[in-house]
């Protein structure tokens, strides 16, 4: 198992802030603190053959599966619908060594997308920027076992 990664991705820019016209009353919705990945690790897993990237946050609660096609299955929060970890059926892309890498990303990158675009639960759409964000910051350490 790979070592977890720490992130900061900046919450602050998904804050959104809103003023009432002909107010003086300025309204501030923050991202919750326990929505932001604190760390990242991607691991590939040879019994399952599958790469795993696992999102870490404050608390811990169980999980369910959500299969979103024929290689990824997002693993989120049965409460909170958080993001947890994200499953690359590796065998079923069936790419050669030399292009796995750099498929898994532009398969992470699509789906991720998408569940952005579609989110499972509307409410946990910021917690979904954050986990792309905290991605994009690491990517090169994270997909580092795929070489």
């Amino acid at each position: 198992m790979s070592r977890w990664l720490q992130v900061n991705p900046d919450a602050e820019e998904f804050a959104k802030r809103l003023q009432t016209e002909g107010s003086k009353v300025k309204v501030e919705f923050l991202v919750s603190s326990y929505d932001i990945p604190e760390a990242v690790r991607g691991s590939y897993n040879k019994e399952k053959d599958r790469f795993v990237i696992e999102f870490k946050y404050i608390g811990d609660e169980p999980t369910k599966a959500e299969p979103q096609d024929n290689y990824v299955t997002f693993v989120i929060g049965k409460n909170s619908s958080r993001l947890y970890r994200i499953e690359i059926d590796v065998k079923a892309l069936r790419v050669e060594k030399v292009e796995l890498r750099m498929k898994i990303k532009d398969k992470v990158k699509k789906t991720l997308n998408n569940l952005i675009q579609k989110p499972i639960n509307r409410l946990r759409q910021d917690n979904y920027r954050l986990t792309q964000k905290a991605l994009s910051e690491i990517e090169d350490e994270l997909y580092s076992p795929l070489l």
